[in-house]
């Protein structure tokens, strides 16, 4: 869970569980589901910084009195090319009052990414985990939006009357900020802005010479001089911005870069200080006994390697001192980027974090593999580590002080929670209780979100005294009964080197038993989605698509079955076994569905994004499978060409079992897709999201290989993916680009299936063209012929073959 978390800068998806035996939901009575109704859906942005008793699942925000909630509700708006996030406020006085919220404001996002050299964009508005609430007071709210010209600032939200305040004006993005109880901002803005302007070029009396932080991305744009890809993405600078005043670098950023953009801050209650973690200037050698295997890692990277990928992911907790604008580290311990939580003490003495690592300098007793939570004197220094250490499985969703001399820490494994109270005595702190939610929590009214496998996500109102319930809201109260959804059923196999497979399987709405249909695997990582309502088979479920590509429902809708499936138990993340894991998988999932009568063996088809989309390439180029046709969506890929591009560094030496040099290449040459691509006999298409032209220079290798061998495949740009490129596009003309042309890739290659639609009359052509030629190159090679040789003008296949 942590190395996918970290690497790929995901967001945490968290579900509830279902029940056993598999649930089947019920078939909709209406129409089919299309990509334009789909994206129009709605869902909660959650606020997970903000979880408490009376808001276990991080659903709202509530205000430091606990009188007053907020929630924010997206939905997309096809006609506007937008999405509209709706804010509401509601009191907690009563069950029946809280049940009435009113909507506080409108805001308008475009759901747009930055292309390749800006990671933070329009688009991290809509995500709770890169923009949450924070509360100034009772009656008002922080969170960032973007600007005009799509440049995220703090912004300020009136409870009381709807009106909103820019707090900040800088000239690029911010990704992470708190404002004190004084009207302090604290803030880590991007480093550069993004633009693909050239830089002068470095020259002499015999040409140029090349930057030895030039990349390809550089070379591309014509800027040789300037910092590579990864720093233009990733790199930040801190600034403080008093009240009434303007915005100071934060003493030691003056003229340093942090090298990351996921970050927490949070100020001390009497807005004096502020803790916050950027990425150490050096780290300590110390900080390699730690015995946490990727820690140790990422540690070894940071100390040689520091612009790498993995190297990021090392942190250190650091304090400010508001007065004079200056920072120093708090622990001379690392902590991991994108999971620790903080949580000042009432009185501004101490910080609760977790999970952290004790300082280096503590034995080894008190420094075990897994990270631990710790209470910090903020004066001295000095951690007081809590009879506590966090499993492996789970994630701490929330850390805070129940009291001056208690505090709570809460973690989730994706299907439950679990809650730690530790209380302070004059032996120290212990471990008061365990429980989960619903056991033993104080009462009064709690807010929470009620799903499951039939019923879309409704928040509600329970009152915990007298065990009665409201409904707040239902976002989608018409999806179900408007649209033939089909039903959902939990499946389960078991892979032959002792993992597990588990996945939503969604049906054709008018499924017919004893009949076969095609089948399209789509492929998840570490994400459960257990009891979770979803149109598109992952855990964030309604609202335009977190994954453009991934169809769910809305290709079940289309007469075929979708396997939304992940892999449990240690598969084999970042090691050599990774990508066959994946394909053993895939494999033994299409074959039980076979053998069940379901799935027609011939017409099985592999989906896959990011991560997941290597799973399918390498699935492709490894497999005896006779999958029929193929998605890979803006994936990582392991293979030589792509990794020379970007420098290496990104995990694909781990995955193909040695550095891509000497005898290291001699496993790339095993594993690698792109060195095995003339295995690859599936018809692919390849889509890029996050760029426009360098995308399309990442995935050469394969697209080109492929196209020399004759392979049908094709790669597809996104709209707006060079200016607006993003990874998860919020903006509805994207995602339905990208989602209809997956429903309609798979809808000819299984089905043989093509849409009237007189503007699709080109795309059809070109699709019976390559299917046409592929017959004929099959039959070309079944003939004896060289695998990828062309066959000759007055070659006349004996049949054709599919």
């Amino acid at each position: 869970m942590r190395a996918l978390r970290v690497a790929l800068i995901a967001a945490c998806l968290c579900g509830h569980s279902y029940g056993a035996p598999p649930i089947l939901a019920s078939d909709g009575p209406r129409g089919a589901l299309i990509p334009q109704a789909a994206v129009e859906t709605a869902r909660f942005i959650g606020n997970p910084l903000d979880i408490s008793p009376a808001n276990p699942d991080g659903a709202v925000s509530i205000s430091p009195d606990g009188r007053t909630y907020v929630f924010r509700l997206l939905r997309g708006e096809v006609s506007r090319n937008d999405v509209r996030v709706d804010i509401y406020r509601g009191s907690l006085a009563s069950m029946d009052v809280a049940a009435h919220p009113v909507l506080v404001a409108h805001l308008y996002s475009t759901g747009l990414g930055g292309g390749v050299a800006s990671y933070l964009s329009p688009v991290l508005d809509l995500w709770p985990e890169t923009n949450p609430i924070r509360w100034l007071g009772n009656d008002r709210i922080a969170f960032l939006w973007s600007d005009g010209r799509g440049v995220r600032q703090v912004v300020m939200l009136e409870l009381s009357n709807g009106a909103l305040t820019t707090l900040t004006d800088h000239s690029t993005s911010i990704a992470a900020f708190d404002v004190s109880t004084k009207g302090d901002v604290l803030y880590n803005a991007a480093a550069y802005d993004g633009a693909a302007a050239t830089s002068a070029l470095r020259s002499d009396s015999h040409g140029m010479i090349l930057s030895s932080t030039v990349d390809a991305y550089g070379i591309l744009i014509g800027d040789l001089s300037g910092p590579p890809l990864i720093d233009r993405r990733m790199n930040t600078r801190w600034f403080l911005r008093r009240a009434r005043d303007r915005s100071i670098p934060v003493v030691p950023w003056i003229e340093r870069e942090d090298r990351d953009v996921r970050h927490v801050v949070a100020f001390a209650p009497d807005g004096r200080h502020a803790v916050f973690d950027p990425v150490p200037f050096s780290v300590p050698a110390g900080w390699r006994n730690y015995r946490d295997t990727d820690l140790a890692s990422w540690v070894e990277g940071a100390r040689t390697r520091p612009d790498q990928w993995m190297s990021r992911n090392v942190h250190q907790l650091y304090l400010l001192n508001v007065a004079t604008g200056a920072a120093h580290p708090l622990l001379n311990a690392p902590v991991v980027a994108a999971e620790v939580k903080l949580a000042w003490s009432p009185d501004s003495r101490s910080v609760l974090c977790a999970p952290c690592f004790l300082p280096a300098d503590t034995s080894d007793a008190d420094r075990p593999r897994s990270g631990r939570a710790a209470i910090v004197d903020v004066q001295s220094g000095r951690a007081i580590p809590l009879p506590f250490q966090i499993a492996s499985n789970r994630t701490v969703s929330g850390v805070r002080w129940d009291s001056s001399s208690s505090v709570e820490i809460w973690q989730r494994d994706g299907t439950s929670t679990e809650i730690h109270r530790f209380v302070r005595t004059e032996r120290g702190w212990g471990l008061a209780a365990t429980h989960g939610p619903g056991v033993a929590l104080p009462l009064g009214v709690v807010l929470t979100i009620e799903q499951d496998v039939r019923t879309p996500p409704r928040l509600y109102a329970v009152d915990r005294r007298s065990g009665g319930r409201r409904l707040v809201l239902d976002p989608n109260p018409d999806l179900v009964s408007s649209y033939a959804l089909g039903r959902a059923q939990r499946r389960e196999g078991r892979v032959d080197i002792g993992l597990r497979w588990t996945g939503s399987l969604f049906y054709p709405p008018n499924f017919i038993a004893g009949h076969r249909y095609p089948l399209v695997i789509q492929s998840a990582y570490g994400q459960s989605t257990d009891g979770v309502f979803s149109l598109y088979g992952d855990a964030i479920g309604t609202g335009p698509s977190a994954i453009a590509a991934y169809g769910g429902r809305l290709l079940a809708n289309q007469g075929m079955f979708v396997l939304h499936m992940n892999l449990t138990g240690n598969s084999g993340f970042g090691t050599e076994r990774e990508g066959d894991a994946r394909r053993r998988a895939f494999e033994d999932a299409a074959e039980q569905l076979v053998a069940a009568g379901l799935v027609d063996r011939e017409r099985v088809g592999l989906l896959g994004f990011s991560r997941n989309g290597y799973y399918v390439e390498y699935t492709l180029t490894h497999s005896d499978f006779p999958f029929a046709a193929a998605v890979a969506a803006d994936n990582w890929d392991p293979s030589y060409f792509q990794q020379t591009l970007l420098g290496y560094g990104t995990g694909a030496e781990m995955v193909n079992g040695g550095e891509a040099f000497g005898e290291g290449l001699s496993r790339w040459l095993r594993n690698a897709p792109g060195f095995n691509i003339e295995h690859n006999r599936t018809p692919l298409r390849l889509i890029i999201q996050s760029s426009g032209r360098f995308g399309v220079l990442t995935h050469w290798e394969n697209f080109n290989r492929l196209r020399y061998l004759n392979r049908p495949v094709e790669l597809y740009v996104m709209p707006q993916a060079e200016a607006h490129g993003a990874h998860n596009s919020q903006n509805p003309r994207q995602i339905i680009a990208v989602q209809q042309g997956v429903i309609d890739w798979f809808r000819f290659w299984l089905q043989d299936y093509e849409d009237p639609d007189p503007a699709k009359v080109e795309q059809y052509a070109r699709w019976r063209a390559m299917r046409s030629e592929w017959r004929r190159q099959q039959a070309w090679e079944a003939a004896g012929h060289s695998v990828g040789s062309t066959p000759s003008s007055d070659f006349q296949p004996a049949s054709a073959l599919r």
